[in-house]
């Protein structure tokens, strides 16, 4: 296929040991089967890995039907699993605060989701005077938190954010950055926006249709680095939570995931 990455596994193979993994975590975490000290972490590596099982499904199945632009969007959306658990590996002792601040924001993302969609989008109707009382209670404390975790600039002794409205007050690129995510985001997250936001980088269905554009990709192209950098997706995640869940991964899995770069090693722009 043009573009696969010899060394890889295929897919299929690295979708399988992932999906057991996953099916692993949500067995432990559903048990009560883990240390206390490290909770938040298992619960944020369950929602990646639970979300990331069924975006690499669907891009499996786009791909084994010709439709590598939708596969791409797709693979944006889960390179961003593999960020957030190198992100929070690399704050060390402060991992499991990170952890406690990702499930935070992420509990207040779903009470407005819910609310926008009970409501039709109408943002000002609300189930109740109690449920805004709540939700209003939890974004506090998530401020609270995120302000007292902040290390980055201050501004007369608050925090001053790189981006107000994301989970850990960074940008989406310094958040890949601090992950050692770098490459990644330049080749995946970056190059892919086009075809998140209505862009026709490939470009494959106008060779169908006869139209000629210039410098548009091979059409087997884009499908070859969807799948190696799908299946390369998983694997840094599952390389991470080795060392942040302290686990011992499959001796077949963990032979491949010693060849993928998603860690500390590499990252020297990073102090």
């Amino acid at each position: 296929m043009t573009g696969a990455h010899q060394s890889l596994p295929d897919l299929q193979s690295v979708i399988s040991w992932h999906s057991n993994v996953a099916d692993q975590i949500c067995d432990r975490v559903h048990s009560g089967a883990i240390p206390q000290e490290a909770l938040h972490r298992w619960k944020v590596v369950l929602l990646v890995f639970t979300r990331s099982s069924s975006l690499a499904k669907a891009i499996r199945l786009l791909l084994d039907n010709d439709l590598p632009e939708a596969a791409g969007i797709l693979l944006r959306s889960l390179c961003e699993g593999g960020a957030v658990l190198g992100y929070i590996w690399r704050k060390g002792h402060q991992a499991e605060a990170f952890a406690e601040l990702y499930l935070k924001s992420d509990i207040i993302e779903r009470l407005h989701a819910r609310k926008r969609f009970q409501s039709g989008g109408k943002t000002s109707q609300y189930e109740s005077e109690s449920s805004v009382c709540e939700l209003k209670k939890r974004e506090q404390e998530f401020l609270c938190l995120r302000e007292r975790l902040w290390s980055g600039k201050r501004s007369k002794g608050r925090a001053k954010y790189e981006n107000e409205s994301t989970w850990n007050g960074l940008s989406i690129a310094t958040t890949f950055r601090e992950a050692c995510h770098s490459a990644q985001y330049d080749l995946v997250y970056a190059q892919l926006s086009q075809l998140a936001h209505a862009g026709t980088y490939s470009a494959t269905y106008a060779f169908r249709s006869g139209l000629k554009l210039p410098d548009s990709l091979a059409p087997g192209l884009l499908d070859g680095l969807v799948r190696d950098q799908s299946a390369i997706a998983l694997l840094s995640e599952l390389k991470h939570i080795e060392s942040l869940l302290e686990i011992t991964l499959p001796e077949q899995v963990r032979n491949i995931t010693d060849g993928i770069d998603a860690g500390p090693q590499g990252c020297d722009d990073l102090p």
